[in-house]
């Protein structure tokens, strides 16, 4: 399991800034040199998703009018449908997030 302390090098700075509004949807346009070599993914936020407690899946309690199980349920699911993070224990079958 990776140490999430660790910090690796930083990349260049980005700048952004906002376009004033036109109405219309804004445009991304991204370049990707799909011939350049690929470098590892680290991935340090492994060991983070899912690693609240057990007992905060299980709490009725309500923080800002929502129920904090169903909550947190809803989003360690999403973050396994949409982006594809599995926490370890999802990985070996141990855990159902169904």
């Amino acid at each position: 399991m990776p140490e999430v302390t660790v910090t690796g090098p930083l990349s260049a700075p980005v700048t952004a800034a906002a376009l004033p509004a036109t109405g219309e949807p804004p445009t991304v346009r991204l370049r990707v040199d799909a011939a350049a070599p690929g470098v590892p993914l680290h991935r340090p936020w492994q060991p983070m998703i899912g690693s609240e407690r057990l007992s905060q899946l299980l709490r009725p309690d309500r923080s800002g009018g929502r129920e904090i199980g169903t909550e947190l349920l809803a989003a360690l699911r999403r973050v396994r449908d949409e982006i594809g993070v599995e926490t370890p224990a999802s990985m070996d079958g141990s855990a159902d997030l169904a």
